[in-house]
């Protein structure tokens, strides 16, 4: 006999109590004639399982509301707990299973890396991975459960930003044209008004040569000339990787002759046959500033002999790379993200459009930026 109650205490409270006995005489017919047992004060245990339920509900109920996956990892790197499907494999079914299983193999084996590096170092790793050709997005964080000084298991959120990054873009986009309106109408309408005024400026100051203005006309004329080249230099600034300009290869190679010095590092661009020419145009501008940054970076900081920037086809269908890589000093780097905000904006750019950022140690010395997108933007929802 066993049963767990409430009872009244001395100071008008309840209190959980619990009974267990057990029949230890029986007379000559088999009846039962004798009994011993106890009370026990088994409070504290239900009242500390009742507020486990509640945390469990509590937990259930906030992991139902993630637009993504919450789940509970062992040390082992295998499913505990898991918020909802995964395809068509239901939560009770997931359990046990490793969620590199569920991605494409590279993908799977950075899972596998953030997850070793969160037990290793017990702090948070977060990285984006893309899918599908750019067509779907996925943020993870994973961080490590410490109980008592030591990892315990991993809790792993898994994000679906794909409409929040084509909302991004289609903000970029809308901005993009802007730009590039703006700088067509500076280099059609001011600049061409600018050089009328100048050339009649010209002939103004030749025929007013012994005039006492020539000199203001000559001034004049200077200020005008600075004029036309601005707006022609903010002009191309709006309208860096146009198709008509020569896109993103011609773009790269103007890069590399801005920075190229005589005493400085040498700087050498490569771009595959066809990659620049069949990008989409915000694809191609995010990975032109992306080049302009990183390029910058190791020139400030690394103190190079050579950079290299290449455009080249990525392994994966539909997707190409940027890489920009430096022999210089190197940089203390996190692995995905790298330092500082330029690297931050870098990864913003590329995930915007569907891309994924690496910064890793150039092999022999040096850094190497690594931007992997698609070659054209896809008309994206929620997968």
């Amino acid at each position: 006999y066993e049963v767990e109650y409430r009872g009244g205490d001395l100071a008008g409270g309840w209190r959980w109590l619990g009974q267990r006995e057990r029949i230890v005489e029986i007379d000559a017919a088999g009846e039962p004639v004798r009994m011993i047992g106890m009370s026990i004060d088994v409070d504290a245990r239900v009242r500390l399982a009742e507020q486990v339920e509640r945390s469990r509900r509590t937990f259930d109920a906030t992991a139902a509301s993630v637009d993504g996956w919450i789940l509970l990892l062992d040390l082992d790197g295998r499913i505990e707990f898991c918020s909802r499907a995964i395809g068509d494999l239901p939560p009770a079914a997931l359990r046990g299973r490793r969620p590199a299983e569920f991605v494409p193999p590279e993908e799977g084996e950075r899972f596998e890396a953030r997850f070793a590096a969160a037990v290793a170092t017990r702090s948070v790793q977060r990285y984006t991975s893309v899918l599908e050709a750019g067509r779907r997005v996925l943020e993870s964080r994973l961080a490590p459960i410490v109980v008592d000084g030591a990892p315990v298991g991993v809790s792993a959120t898994v994000v679906d930003v794909t409409t929040r990054l084509a909302l991004e873009r289609a903000v970029l986009e809308a901005g993009g044209r802007e730009r590039r309106d703006v700088g067509a109408a500076l280099h059609e309408g001011l600049a061409q008004q600018l050089a009328g005024i100048a050339f009649r400026l010209k002939g103004l100051a030749c025929s007013a040569e012994s005039s006492p203005i020539a000199g203001e006309l000559a001034e004049t004329l200077r200020h005008v000339n600075e004029a036309i080249t601005q707006a022609r230099e903010l002009a191309r600034g709006a309208a860096l990787v146009a198709p008509e300009r020569g896109g993103l290869g011609h773009a790269l190679r103007e890069l590399a002759r801005r920075h190229a010095r005589a005493d400085g590092p040498a700087v050498r661009v490569h771009v595959d046959a066809g990659t620049a020419e069949r990008l989409d145009p915000l694809v191609a501008e995010h990975l032109y500033r992306n080049a302009d940054e990183a390029l910058g970076n190791a020139l400030r900081h690394a103190a190079p002999r050579s950079v290299t920037i290449g455009l080249v086809a990525a392994h994966e269908p539909g997707m190409l790379q940027l890489v920009v890589e430096d022999d210089g000093g190197g940089l203390a780097a996190d692995p995905e993200y790298g330092p500082g905000l330029g690297f931050k904006l870098m990864r913003l750019r590329t995930e915007t459009v569907g891309g994924r950022l690496r910064v890793e140690p150039r092999p022999g010395g040096g850094t190497r930026v690594i931007c992997t997108c698609p070659a054209a933007l896809q008309t994206v929802g929620r997968a």
